[in-house]
């Protein structure tokens, strides 16, 4: 929700904030005499009106034409005195709703959520908020031996693991030893270490798989975002894609896949425009290494992004098997670059299909090969 009370006269709301408080009187925008209409108090605006409409109004200032002003609304629309004291009625209300919202929104900003807001209020009342002084100089949040809990302002402690009793023995019967960010240090204070070089780049990247890395992270186990693992807080590697993307080179290059009931679909991205899929599924009962509608769209074929899609669906999906058809020289080519070899043709609708797979070859290093060339030999 947008601000509603401003003083600014280039703000599209300033039309609803005519009637302003200013030094204990009512103010009106622009209610001053022609030609510059200045602002002016609501006493001076009604006893101009008054005068205008020959009325006999004698009050000088707000309280007394208040008290006239509530005589003259028992009139109701009868006279013009009933009338005018109406509209007296309606700017006296008008700015103290003005100035209370206005108490309220210097406090909430230039944009709320009212949702929000009672949310909060509803946890106040049933005693859930709980207000902690800032941390600041020589307190446990700011010790290198503070370990935060998760969500909370408190935390263990890497040299107190265990509460005390009077006399600094420790009593484990009264369980782990805790403590607030606000608290003050005790004498084996120690400065909080510079972020490592981990710490550091772990805003800068991004997964370049769906953003999201859907394997465990390398570093816990666990599973988090590539950039920020939500256990570890340590950047991680995607084990998916085997490296890290730099921000810029996520939302230029990306690709988002959706498991169906006929495997995976895979739809590849360049600076947020759509250039061409794929689908991924197994082969008679074996792990997902089928390639299917391998397409590129139309604007952008022949610039080499079937390469880079075919690097990723080997790199990524493990891609080894596919057909093709035999008048597609294109697609050929392509795929026998990347290591695919025709096994087999076979008729389909009539014509003449391919089933090609990609066979990694091991090869051993030069030395050993002659090394066991002379034992052979020997």
């Amino acid at each position: 929700m947008k601000r509603l009370t401003t003083d600014d006269e280039k703000s599209i709301v300033f039309s609803l904030n005519t009637f302003y408080a200013k030094d204990g009187e009512v103010w009106i925008r622009g209610g001053g005499p022609y030609p510059d209409y200045p602002d002016c108090t609501l006493v001076q605006w009604i006893k101009s009106a008054a005068e205008k409409h020959n009325l006999c109004i004698e009050g000088e200032n707000p309280e007394h034409l208040g008290d006239e002003m509530y005589d003259a609304l028992q009139d109701g629309d009868e006279t013009v005195e009933g009338i005018l004291a109406l509209m007296h009625l309606a700017a006296v209300e008008a700015t103290e709703m003005r100035e209370r919202l206005k108490l309220l929104e210097d406090i909430l900003g230039d944009d709320y959520n009212p949702d929000k807001l009672r949310e909060l209020m509803d946890a106040d009342r049933a005693g859930r908020i709980k207000v902690l002084t800032e941390a600041t100089g020589q307190v446990c949040g700011t010790c290198a031996n503070f370990q935060r809990e998760r969500g909370r302002k408190s935390g263990t402690c890497k040299v107190k693991k265990f509460c005390t009793d009077r006399w600094g023995r420790v009593d484990k019967m009264r369980g782990q030893f805790t403590t607030a960010q606000s608290r003050k240090a005790c004498a084996k204070y120690e400065p909080e270490k510079p972020p490592s070089l981990a710490e550091e780049v772990r805003d800068r990247f991004f997964c370049r798989r769906n953003r999201v890395c859907m394997a465990a992270c390398s570093t816990c186990d666990d599973y988090g975002e590539c950039y920020a693992c939500v256990s570890c807080g340590m950047p991680d590697r995607c084990q998916l894609c085997e490296r890290y993307y730099t921000k810029e080179q996520a939302e230029q290059e990306a690709w988002v896949e959706s498991k169906t009931n006929t495997g995976i679909e895979i739809v590849f991205f360049k600076n947020g425009k759509q250039i061409g899929k794929a689908r991924v599924s197994d082969l008679d009962g074996k792990k997902l290494n089928f390639l299917h509608d391998f397409e590129v769209e139309k604007g952008y074929r022949n610039m080499g992004f079937g390469g880079k899609i075919l690097e990723v669906l080997i790199s990524a999906y493990k891609v080894d098997t596919l057909y093709v058809d035999d008048d597609n020289k294109i697609a050929l080519k392509l795929y026998e670059k990347y290591g695919f070899q025709t096994i087999d043709c076979f008729l389909k609708n009539g014509k003449k299909m391919r089933q090609m797979e990609r066979k990694i070859m091991e090869v051993q290093p030069k030395i050993a090969t002659d090394n066991a060339a002379r034992r052979a030999a020997g």
